[in-house]
């Protein structure tokens, strides 16, 4: 069981990562291209979209690929449901739970739960 909770939990970490980097790369290139008069907090709104769209994306991808021989058929879009369904949960929970008022917490938990959340459904569905 090991064996397989280190590199797919390796696979999301580093698939999330790659996401994030190339879709602030292709935020940064649309930004270059749509140069209107701008205030300069677009910028800042669509580089958190950005990364709450990508992350999820990222780490299911990353732990798919890495666990793809070991999983059932069907696995991927369970693990898609689960990231954005943990980013989903970090956001709907952040105003009861005052997350909105600590930064720190709030960003640690939306980069930390699509992760977990995509562990488990690849431990559970792996045959």
């Amino acid at each position: 069981m090991l064996k397989r909770i280190i590199p797919s939990l390796a696979g999301s970490i580093i698939g999330s990562i790659v996401f994030v980097f190339f879709g602030l790369l292709i935020l940064r290139l649309f930004l270059m291209v749509n140069h209107q008069s701008r205030s300069g907090w677009e910028d800042l709104i669509y580089g958190i979209l950005m990364v709450i769209i990508m992350h999820p994306l990222g780490s299911a991808i990353g732990g798919w690929v890495v666990l793809r021989n070991h999983l059932k058929h069907g696995v991927v879009w369970l693990c898609f449901l689960a990231g954005y369904s943990g980013v989903g949960v970090v956001m709907l929970l952040a105003e009861p739970l005052g997350l909105n008022q600590n930064t720190n917490l709030l960003m640690s938990l939306i980069y930390i739960m699509p992760v977990l959340a995509v562990q488990v459904i690849l431990q559970f569905y792996s045959k």
